[in-house]
């Protein structure tokens, strides 16, 4: 009878923590915004480096998130880096205050992506988001399984005053719509199969990526907005030649994170590729639950599993 009983109680336990909801805001973390602004205003008042240097540590990095400290560790951001751009780009900084200081406002869509997510993915586990200001050389990552969103580029848009910056801030401002997509496309980085820091060659991470921004857009219900994207669809097939002969390989260089080495194309073209090849696997699959699972779980740093993906995904745009 106890035996029974014991049986019941962990079926009833089990059922409930796979039918359990998670609610995006209590996996958000947004202090180290506040902090950074308080630390922004108070280094106006003052004039000397040195000190402008100790009162941004004190307030903003001294106060960091878990999210923040790891970004920082991680990039090897200290102080000095935020301050350059602070006084470099005040105009930007000023005009994307406001977007970064009213994240909330798009909560409400984030919960609904959290739910969807739990729809179309039964193993979805949410990790903490952290929202914090960088020094504009991150939009969004993952470090250690966790979301960390740059605020100040993933909130900025086409009304963002980016005069003082390159032409390739101007043109992703240009399309962003704020902060929905690029968490969306994180969080779905913190349900992927990342056990190995970094995938076996240019076609693991361009799977990586890629599927990333596919799965996002399912999330969303909105398409990838991104200048790599437009010029993917009218490029395909040209784009896919030139991939194949590169995709073994693990230079990166002209196909991810290169907008200081693009010839004067798009940047991040391996994501549109990657993004390409799960919708068509995506697509030709029956049970799309299932497939779902197999992009999630799919290994980026195992050559022949990223090879079966590809021959599986029957991806041909030269046809």
């Amino acid at each position: 009878m106890k035996k029974s009983i014991w049986f019941l109680a962990l079926v009833i336990i089990s059922n409930y923590a796979s039918a359990q909801a998670y609610n995006f805001r209590d996996y958000v973390e947004t202090s180290d915004i506040d902090n950074f602004w308080i630390a922004y205003d108070s280094i106006k008042k003052l004039e000397k480096p040195a000190q402008k240097k100790a009162v941004f540590k004190s307030i903003y990095l001294d106060r960091a998130s878990t999210g923040l400290k790891s970004l920082a560790f991680e990039r090897e951001m200290a102080a000095d880096s935020w301050l350059w751009t602070i006084e470099t780009f005040p105009a930007f900084w000023n005009s994307v205050r406001p977007n970064t200081q009213n994240l909330h406002k798009d909560f409400r869509k984030l919960e609904k992506v959290y739910r969807n997510f739990q729809k179309i993915y039964s193993g979805f586990r949410p990790t903490i988001t952290y929202y914090v200001i960088g020094n504009m050389t991150n939009g969004g990552t993952v470090i250690n399984g966790k979301a960390i969103i740059g605020a100040e580029l993933a909130a900025s848009n086409r009304k963002t005053n980016a005069s003082e910056l390159t032409s390739s801030y101007r043109d992703r401002m240009r399309l962003n719509k704020g902060i929905v997509f690029i968490t969306a496309h994180e969080l779905v980085h913190t349900q992927q199969n990342l056990h190995k820091k970094r995938a076996s060659n240019l076609l693991g991470m361009a799977l990586k990526e890629g599927s990333a921004d596919f799965i996002a857009e399912l999330l969303t219900g909105r398409k990838v907005e991104a200048p790599y994207m437009a010029y993917g669809r009218k490029n395909e097939c040209g784009l896919w030649q030139q991939f194949q002969g590169e995709m073994h390989g693990s230079d990166y260089r002209k196909w991810i994170s290169n907008s200081s080495n693009s010839d004067g194309l798009p940047s991040d073209l391996g994501y549109f590729i990657g993004y390409a090849i799960t919708r068509q696997y995506y697509r030709k699959a029956r049970n799309k639950e299932e497939a779902i699972a197999e992009i999630l779980r799919l290994d980026f740093s195992d050559r022949n599993a990223t090879n079966r993906f590809l021959e599986g995904s029957e991806y041909r745009p030269c046809r």
